[in-house]
């Protein structure tokens, strides 16, 4: 699906009132091989917003591409992009794999990394303000809270404690009838959107065909249990 023709600096940006001075992907450009980057979606930004370079996003990227449910694209893209991004981002490596556990999944060796959630949900809530704006043709004015659905938690990952929020959460979540949207690269990223009045949004973002990141609208002065 395109994105509407956006006139740059005659907009003001998706998450506040500066003049648009460039157009942010949604997700950020990185998580596409190069030859997928077509007719993607995009909102008018200012530079502050714009995350395509963000330190942040490549991090985010390389999580999720070596997540356990992900597609071949997702092995294509470690392969040819998060491989390179850890042989020339030594830092990169070492802040990623700070807590690590090996564990064997269907007889093969594999590795459990520690989450950093401090760099993670901000990404996914960029998506969600960004796909709002695509959507809708405004500006979100409340918050996002991020969760997971296909990760594990950490006391399950790395103690072996019993998760019984989880797969409730889950379930509620999944149950939710988010109404699909067109996108021109389902097996990179697809999305579908419950719309109700005010805060009351849920996105399910789906990347690389199998990892479930859900965005929920709150009010601003709301605490949430999934933070």
């Amino acid at each position: 699906m395109g994105s509407k023709r956006l006139n740059v600096g005659t907009e003001t940006c998706y998450m506040c009132d500066r003049v648009s001075t460039t157009r942010e992907h949604t997700p950020p450009l990185s998580f596409f091989p190069d030859s997928r980057r077509v007719n993607l979606i995009t909102v008018p930004s200012c530079t502050v917003h714009n995350n395509d370079n963000h330190l942040d996003v490549e991090y985010v990227r390389n999580i999720i591409v070596t997540d356990i449910n992900s597609n071949q694209v997702a092995r294509d893209m470690f392969a040819d992009k998060v491989l390179r991004s850890y042989r020339r981002n030594r830092k990169l490596v070492r802040r990623t794999f700070q807590q690590v556990r090996e564990v064997t999944i269907g007889g093969r060796g594999t590795a459990i990394v520690r989450l950093n959630l401090t760099r993670f949900n901000p990404i996914m809530r960029a998506v969600a303000f960004a796909l709002y704006f695509h959507d809708f043709g405004e500006k979100f004015q409340y918050r996002w809270t991020i969760y997971n659905a296909t990760m594990l938690s950490e006391g399950q990952a790395f103690y072996d404690m019993p998760d019984n929020f989880s797969p409730y959460i889950r379930a509620m979540l999944r149950s939710v009838p988010v109404a699909d949207r067109d996108t021109n690269q389902p097996e990179v990223f697809k999305y579908g959107v419950y719309r109700q009045v005010e805060h009351r949004i849920i996105y399910r973002l789906v990347f690389y065909g199998g990892v479930d990141i859900y965005a929920i609208g709150i009010p601003k002065d709301a605490s949430s249990i999934l933070d």
